[in-house]
């Protein structure tokens, strides 16, 4: 009971603070800190999904800096190609 307590007080403040970063959001509307402390109440299903948009975005941002890099894009599956087509 403490592991699920203490990850959800976490992902209770990881929510809150994008929550607070957010210049749209409304700060005073009682609504949305109840979804954020529903959401983190449910960290089981909501945490996963966090995470996967992060990694997410931290792979679509490494791709983008690398094929500014590169002159020419890379394809996963161009190697696989080249070997096939030998």
């Amino acid at each position: 009971m403490l592991i699920y307590s203490a990850t959800a007080a976490l992902v209770f403040s990881f929510i809150s603070t994008k929550f607070y970063q957010d210049d749209n959001a409304r700060k005073d509307d009682l609504q949305a800190w109840l979804f954020i402390a529903f959401a983190a109440s449910i960290w089981p299903i909501t945490l996963p999904n966090i995470v996967r948009k992060a990694v997410v975005k931290s792979i679509k941002q490494q791709k983008g800096h690398t094929l500014n890099q590169q002159s020419k894009p890379y394809l996963a599956y161009s190697p696989l190609q080249e070997s096939t087509l030998k």
